[in-house]
């Protein structure tokens, strides 16, 4: 575990070429520790590892993950508009203030969840497989059930249900399947960091691990999370999860991508 552990290290520098920052930003998070302000203090400290202005920031919203639990849609729909729409507007409010420092506001992008899910060319076929991958291999059923109690969740099938639906889409973000409409990079980004404040799940590690669609990795792109609290980076293809543990750990989640 300790070796594991300090294996982990901080990214010094993005590569510098034409790249996406993806921000997955969790609902139950927006109003603290993912609001506006965290995010001035992230995107401050990330400056200084961009070598040239070829980065894209995106943001995507995590609101139709938690659709999977809400029974009232029409107030929860509603609840979740305003917040969205504040935090983007936060965020823009953010640029504005340090626009010698962030300089390309259309660099930055934002989409909620069921945009992003458009913008695969067919997510629910892969959540399908996804699913068909958990009924059939008992170690990712056994590491999602030590997740779901590491973070004191029942898993029923709702919570299932997020996870699976969360790691599908962590791992069709960081082998960039997704059509992001950045006017700024336009398609042209070698390589994907997913950041978030929390560490990644196990079972979410083993998951992308096993890369069941067989996508190609980018030579310049990022397998992993970027812990934007304790800012190292996972590498999810040099981690040996059976022999990986994540110590004391604050899951809120990659929620959200789990903590979303």
């Amino acid at each position: 575990m300790e070796k594991d552990l300090e294996q982990l290290h901080d990214i010094n520098k993005f590569p510098a070429t034409w790249g996406m920052l993806l921000f997955p930003i969790s609902m139950s998070r927006i109003d603290n520790s993912q609001s506006p302000q965290e995010y001035e203090n992230y995107l401050k400290f990330f400056t200084s590892k961009i070598q040239t202005p070829k980065v894209g920031i995106h943001f995507f919203y995590t609101e139709g993950l938690y659709m999977n639990f809400e029974e009232k849609a029409y107030e929860t729909k509603n609840a979740f508009i305003q917040k969205m729409v504040s935090h983007k507007n936060g965020i823009k409010k953010i640029l504005k203030k340090n626009f010698l420092e962030f300089q390309i506001e259309k660099s930055f992008t934002f989409q909620s969840w069921f945009q992003m899910c458009l913008s695969s060319n067919d997510f629910i076929s892969v959540l399908k497989q996804v699913k068909d991958f958990y009924n059939k291999d008992t170690c990712f059923q056994e590491l999602i059930k030590k997740d779901a109690e590491l973070v004191e969740k029942t898993l029923d099938e709702k919570q299932l249900q997020f996870f699976l639906e969360e790691f599908t889409f962590s791992y069709l973000a960081v082998y960039g399947k997704f059509e992001i409409a950045n006017p700024y990079v336009e398609g042209k980004e070698e390589w994907e960091l997913l950041a978030y404040p929390g560490k990644p799940y196990l079972s979410q590690i083993y998951f992308i691990q096993k890369n069941i669609m067989g996508f190609e990795k980018k030579d310049k792109s990022y397998i992993g999370h970027y812990d934007l609290v304790e800012k190292k980076y996972y590498d999810f293809l040099k981690i040996d999860v059976g022999n990986f543990e994540m110590g004391n750990k604050d899951q809120k989640g990659i929620k959200g991508v789990s903590h979303l």
